[in-house]
């Protein structure tokens, strides 16, 4: 259905569902994967495929100038590795909750970052 979304945004039928009928999709998609990722024990293979379908709506996000398909990605991606992490961190360390809290505050920091340097650039690509 996100292909169908995209063909008739290219041949300009019904453009203007395409923001409406993307939302949805790709929230269906990614926590589909997500989901898969948690049932299936942190399975790596999901893991990567979330990277990738991340990674292809950042760059459109990116293309078209959509915060809110950047925020999508970006949060789905860092549920996807926090777990991961916090999986590791549990099985290696005795002292998980004071290293999950300096993972959560560091990795907080550097998406705060991250989204702040993007909004510029969104900001100067609008203009």
């Amino acid at each position: 259905m996100l292909g169908v979304t995209v063909v008739l945004n290219w041949i300009k039928i019904k453009k203007h569902f395409t923001v409406v009928f993307m939302n949805f999709y790709i929230n269906l998609l990614l926590s589909s994967i997500l989901a898969g990722f948690f049932y299936f024990d942190l399975s790596l293979n999901y893991l990567i495929f979330l990277f990738f379908v991340s990674l292809l709506f950042f760059l459109y996000a990116s293309k078209i100038k959509s915060i809110l398909l950047l925020l999508y990605s970006i949060a789905y991606c860092y549920v996807g590795i926090s777990g991961k992490i916090l999986n590791w961190i549990d099985e290696n360390y005795q002292r998980e909750i004071e290293m999950g809290s300096l993972y959560f505050l560091i990795s907080s920091l550097v998406i705060a970052y991250f989204l702040f340097k993007m909004r510029k650039s969104f900001a100067e690509g609008m203009k």
